[in-house]
């Protein structure tokens, strides 16, 4: 997922492509929160991945915590 998530960030892939290879990784379903600045992608299985947007990182005021 991060290896597409890369891609599509560099321009080199598109909505579609990132899709199925989202699916294909087991993405059943993500949340992006806009004012949060990240994306969180999620497995059937209950697997997590938090993306920040670029630039964007934990803070304290967010009271995320980076893993």
């Amino acid at each position: 997922m991060k290896a597409a998530i890369k891609r599509t960030q560099l321009g080199e892939s598109n909505y579609i492509i990132f899709s199925k290879e989202a699916i294909e990784a087991g993405v059943t379903n993500y949340f992006a929160y806009l004012e949060g600045k990240r994306v969180v992608y999620m497995s059937a299985f209950g697997d997590i991945h938090t993306e920040w947007f670029p630039g964007a990182a934990p803070t304290a005021q967010t009271g995320a915590k980076e893993v």
